[in-house]
């Protein structure tokens, strides 16, 4: 994957919201004090969890939130979602409106233990949205819609096939639909 640009919010010298695009190759170059550690800070923040503290929180902010977004490209890109069937974020719509891997990470720095809630830009249907649904769940919203969901040989279809029927079904009833950031379980939920 590749780092497209990041979005900062109160975070040390940066306290609205801040867009920084990236090219292939870069270099950050400015006077002292204008934030080119701090965008190299929050990149490391993210990444490598980090986790910002009080005093990484803007001076000047009433907030205890810092949000640091990084939007990435190789959405087509295979990975393994259930089981061990291969899919791409493109293809299950969990990107953005531009075809794109958006992750926020939002800290609450008011807290004693900080960790980060994790969360996804995503095409939501604003009717029966089965994106983040579990097998059981599948079957019951294909059985609403009267989807199959075993093949000719007895074969149960796997999630990866119910939710590409779903979203045909969706695609071809014209349901209506927003991209929206949904927070990620930390754990213990599973989607097969």
């Amino acid at each position: 994957m590749k780092l497209k640009s990041t979005v900062i919010k109160n975070y040390r010298g940066i306290k609205e919201e801040t867009l920084v695009s990236f090219q292939d190759f870069n270099c950050i170059v400015g006077k002292n004090d204008v934030g080119k550690s701090t965008l190299l800070k929050a990149i490391d923040a993210f990444l490598n969890e980090n986790n910002p503290n009080i005093e990484d929180k803007n001076v000047y902010s009433d907030s205890n939130f810092i949000e640091i977004n990084l939007i990435f490209d190789s959405a087509s890109s295979p990975i393994i979602l259930d089981d061990t069937i291969p899919v791409s974020l493109f293809d299950e719509e969990l990107v953005d409106e531009n075809g794109l891997i958006s992750v926020k990470k939002v800290w609450d720095v008011s807290q004693k233990t900080i960790k980060p809630k994790i969360f996804l830009c995503r095409k939501i249907y604003d009717a029966d949205d089965f994106v983040m649904l579990s097998e059981k769940e599948l079957r019951t919203l294909c059985a609403k819609f009267h989807i199959e969901t075993a093949k000719a040989n007895g074969e149960e279809y796997n999630n990866k096939e119910k939710r590409e029927k779903l979203r045909a079904y969706h695609h071809e009833a014209g349901t209506s639909f927003h991209f929206d950031f949904e927070e990620m379980p930390a754990t213990g939920t599973t989607r097969t």
